[in-house]
């Protein structure tokens, strides 16, 4: 009875925000590999770091609205919160003793791999495992399977001298 509870539940009708939720995670994975801009600098570094930051951020904003209005906090197991809550305070603490601490916080301009992406992707890791309790993460499995498949494309079109776009060098 356990297990069709379970399974009634991960299919039932979905919590307030859930709908809007996953349109924005689909959009995030498939987003973030894919986006860039040819007249940054950085042509992709830049403009992925900052979907991804920017998508995440409204992603725990519908996540943050879905809890007010439905009053119900996803909480994993015991282990899970101790270990999200282990590692956000050690990204905290090394950013504060840290010689450069905005550098550790938002990483290096040409990477962005600082404290502030891994806290937005541990929020992210909580929202999908929250979604995870309540409905088919299916659509996100496809959604990952999908931004792969258009990035091996583009790379196979560079590979065989199809690109459409013209970068103004020889990328070879």
């Amino acid at each position: 009875t356990e297990v069709n509870m379970n399974i009634s539940r991960k299919f039932s009708k979905p919590a307030s925000g859930d709908r809007l939720l996953l349109v924005l995670l689909v959009c995030l994975i498939v987003g973030t590999p894919t986006v860039f801009l040819r007249s940054a600098m950085l042509t992709f570094t830049i403009p992925q770091i900052t979907f991804l930051w920017v998508m995440a951020v409204v992603v725990l904003l519908v996540g943050f609205y879905r809890v007010v209005v439905s009053g119900e906090l996803d909480r994993g197991p015991r282990s899970y919160s101790v270990a999200l809550l282990a590692f956000a305070t050690a990204l905290l603490l090394i950013t504060l003793v840290s010689p450069q601490p905005w550098v550790s916080f938002t990483g290096l301009p040409s990477r962005g791999a600082g404290a502030l992406t891994y806290l937005l992707c541990l929020g992210l890791l909580h929202v999908v495992y929250g979604m995870a309790q309540r409905r088919s993460t299916e659509p996100l499995a496809w959604a990952f399977v999908a931004a792969h498949v258009l990035v091996v494309l583009y790379g196979l079109l560079q590979a065989y001298g199809l690109d459409p776009i013209s970068w103004g060098f020889d990328a070879r």
